[in-house]
């Protein structure tokens, strides 16, 4: 007895007892007497429910419908007053004028792709020749044809729709058609763009209407004729339509529904009137009763037949079930109460407090799901945008594949090959893309990239860089086919590049590796190789596991710190230094030994930062630098003396007369002391404060007159003092990256993150580029 009183006693609440009581209840309640009433009683109020439903929908779609139509009407109108519409249609010979003739025939490709309705747009214009595009040029050849646009013509509005068979078309069919007349400035039409309907798509619309296999659904105009049919399933389907259309307009209302009978059956109507221009269309659709209610009859039935059977075990299981349906709730309260025995309130409605709970659940996690699927793409990507350009490097081989796992990506048993894509030859691209257009490119050839993946690799990634370089990374659980599929794609996509964006393209494929902490250094090897083969105007398939002669270093050096002195000399204004500095910069590449190509080249190398350099400097010069024919006469130009004097001419002078014209002699003077001022002071901490003090000015004319003589900012000078000593003495000394940090004024982890952010790669990296290029 006690053991029953603690049951009864423990945390049962309201949930309990009344499930208790609705079962003991409803196995009370004879099942035959709730069959018969949902299948006798209740069956007709759902019967008419369902058939007002089905009303509705119609009515709804009907609305959709009309929306496709006033779209497609908008669109026409839109395109009919397009510029290249214009009156000077009347006289334009297109046969000469190709490329207005060519502008046409696009245009009237995008309209005929502009909507799903539309089968096809044609352009008449009437003039003593008549022109016809359909959407080619093609000039009406029969008579009949210049008839038959000549009534679209003469016929109603500015805009109407109509059917072919109202008129004489020579192609015979009845599709219908939306003509817009085409006005000069007088608003006399003189052409006229007709559109014509698909009719396998205005049928699938229709079907929208009726979506049973039974029944038939129709168009008609104004004049009440049908155009537009579908039937389903009727023996005669032009007899059908026939009495239908004729309930339709003995019925007489604009929208209605009512009920017809035809061959015993009963068939639900509904008729909707669709405004259009100049003209008004009637929607017809006839649906049997019996399709509609067919669901509810055979439930009716089923509910009949499991009443019965289950009335004979509802009483018998009524205790035992109650139960053992609230055993899980009992547990799922407990959880929710905190695990605590007597947590639960035997007053609380259970199902309250889960059904709260669970709905607050659900929907933080729908929402979570949501964003995590929206966001994933962009996840994945700003995930190997991080991976190629080395910022995660501080994390462990584990830690990598983890995060790739979360992402979607499968890494167990497979090896990553990473592919370098270039683009290269903008200047034979036929005008097609110009400087700012490269983006665009780069994202077609992307999306090239990604169809032509697609098809041969069941993982891999595309990386838009945006600079006319795209990266692949291919997952493979076979390296040696995955590369054999690589190299066949890397083909394709030539040719598919050239046919389309009319670029050059070159294809750097990387050496397989399975560890995924090595993909950075192995893309950045297949761009440095990349960049080495970019000078040719060819397409380039790279393999990098094949040795390459071509891309070993000479033992050139070029001559970085006279390029800084001569850039350092221009910026001060020193025109006498600048002329013996590049004297000294001619004689150290041309006395050794090395070729006249490599001579020229350094030239050119020398001239493009000397430009860039005034560039950024903001003082535009009153005579354009014309860098083309600098560099041209450089090429050109063999004799010291003429070359120096070319510089300077060209480039050195124009720039120091343009800037002596900006700044006085006082704020040069001192902005010379604060330049010496840092160069020997560069080593310790140096601030615009501190110089200002030193210089006996505030910090802001000093910042003011600095950016104003030298070009850039404060800052940024002692920043590119400071790296360009380090590069110094990572060239020419052994000294540690410690000591050279300290040397020039930065702690050792500030100095490898300035100095891979300015230059893109580490001080390290760095030097043994620098010896690679002296061995």
């Amino acid at each position: 007895m006690n053991k029953w009183h603690r049951f009864f006693q423990y945390s049962k609440g309201n949930f309990y007892r009344k499930s208790l009581v609705l079962i003991l209840l409803s196995a009370s309640i004879p099942g035959l007497v709730i069959g018969g009433s949902v299948y006798w009683i209740v069956s007709d109020k759902i019967e008419s429910a369902l058939i007002e439903s089905h009303q509705k929908q119609i009515l709804e779609q009907s609305r959709n419908m009309d929306e496709q139509l006033n779209y497609l009407e908008l669109t026409l109108s839109h395109w009919a007053f397009e510029p290249r519409f214009g009156e000077s249609l009347q006289t334009l010979d297109f046969v000469y004028h190709f490329a207005e003739t060519r502008d046409i025939y696009k245009t009237l490709l995008v309209m005929q792709g502009s909507h799903p309705l539309i089968k096809g747009v044609e352009l008449f214009i009437d003039r003593p020749s008549p022109v016809r595009f359909n959407p080619e040029y093609n000039p009406p050849n029969e008579q009949s044809q210049v008839t038959y646009f000549k009534q679209l013509l003469s016929r109603g509005g500015t805009a109407y729709w109509t059917n072919s068979s109202q008129v004489a078309n020579p192609s015979a069919s009845n599709d219908a058609l939306l003509v817009h007349k085409i006005m000069d400035m007088n608003q006399n039409p003189f052409g006229i763009l007709v559109a014509t309907l698909n009719r396998e798509k205005v049928e699938n619309m229709l079907k929208v209407l009726n979506p049973y296999d039974k029944g038939a659904t129709f168009l008609m105009n104004r004049q009440n004729e049908i155009f537009a049919a579908v039937q389903s399933g009727a023996s005669s389907p032009n007899e059908f339509e026939a009495a239908i259309k004729e309930a339709v307009m003995q019925a007489g209302a604009d929208e209605r529904a009512f009920s017809f009978k035809w061959n015993g059956d009963d068939y639900s109507v509904s008729v909707g009137k669709l405004p259009r221009i100049d003209t008004e269309w009637t929607y017809v659709s006839a649906t049997p009763v019996s399709a509609i209610t067919s669901p509810i009859i055979f439930v009716s039935q089923l509910i009949l037949l499991f009443s019965i059977s289950g009335f004979a075990l509802a009483l018998a299981l009524s205790w035992f079930a109650s139960n053992r349906i609230y055993s899980p709730v009992k547990r799922l309260m407990n959880v929710l109460a905190g695990g605590k025995a007597g947590g639960l309130n035997r007053n609380l409605d259970e199902f309250q407090l889960i059904e709260k709970q669970w709905g607050h659940l659900s929907q933080e996690s729908s929402l979570l799901q949501s964003k995590l699927q929206e966001q994933l793409p962009h996840i994945r990507e700003g995930f190997l945008l991080q991976l190629f350009h080395q910022y995660l490097n501080r994390y462990s081989e584990q830690e990598l594949k983890n995060r790739m796992k979360q992402y979607g990506w499968e890494t167990d048993g497979r090896q990553f090959i990473v592919t370098n894509v270039q683009l290269t030859g903008f200047s034979q691209s036929d005008g097609r893309f110009t400087h700012d257009d490269r983006g665009l490119a780069t994202f077609a050839a992307a999306n090239i990239i990604q169809e032509l993946a697609a098809s041969r690799f069941k993982e891999f990634s595309v990386i838009n860089f945006h600079d006319s370089s795209i990266g692949l990374l291919v997952f493979a659980s076979d390296a040696a086919l995955a590369r054999m599929e690589l190299l066949a794609m890397s083909k394709e996509l030539t040719q598919t590049i050239n046919q389309i964006l009319y670029v050059r393209v070159t294809i750097t494929i990387g050496k397989p590796t399975d560890v995924v902490r090595n993909i950075p250094a192995i893309f950045e090897e297949a761009s440095q190789v990349s960049w080495a083969r970019i000078m040719k105007d060819a397409n380039q398939i790279i393999d990098m596991e094949q040795p390459d002669a071509a891309l070993e270093p000479g033992a050139f050096q070029y001559p970085f710190a006279l390029e800084r002195d001569i850039v350092q000399a221009m910026r001060m204004g020193q025109q006498n230094d600048v002329e013996r500095l590049l004297v000294q910069f001619l004689n150290e590449v041309a006395d050794g030994g090395n070729k006249e190509a490599i001579v020229k080249q350094s030239l050119l190398l020398l001239v493009g930062s000397m430009q860039h350099m005034i560039m950024l400097s903001g003082i535009r010069l009153k005579t354009p630098l014309e860098g083309a024919n600098v560099f041209d006469s450089l090429l050109q130009t063999r004799e010291r003396e003429q070359i120096i004097q070319l510089i300077c001419t060209k480039v050195a002078n124009p720039f120091i007369e343009a800037m002596a014209e900006r700044s006085n002699s006082q704020v040069q003077k001192i902005i010379e002391q604060a330049i010496r001022y840092m160069e020997t002071n560069y080593t310790k901490d140096i601030s615009l404060d501190s110089c200002a003090d030193q210089l006996g000015t505030n910090p802001f004319t000093l910042s003011k007159s600095f950016k104003q003589v030298t070009g850039i900012n404060f800052i940024d000078y002692v920043t590119d003092l400071r790296l360009n000593k380090a590069k110094e003495l990572l060239r020419e000394t052994d000294m540690k990256m410690n000591d050279i940090a300290e040397a020039v004024g930065y702690q050792q982890t500030y100095f490898n993150r300035i100095f891979k952010k300015q230059e893109g790669i580490t001080p390290g990296r760095y030097r043994d580029k620098s010896r690679d290029a002296t061995v």
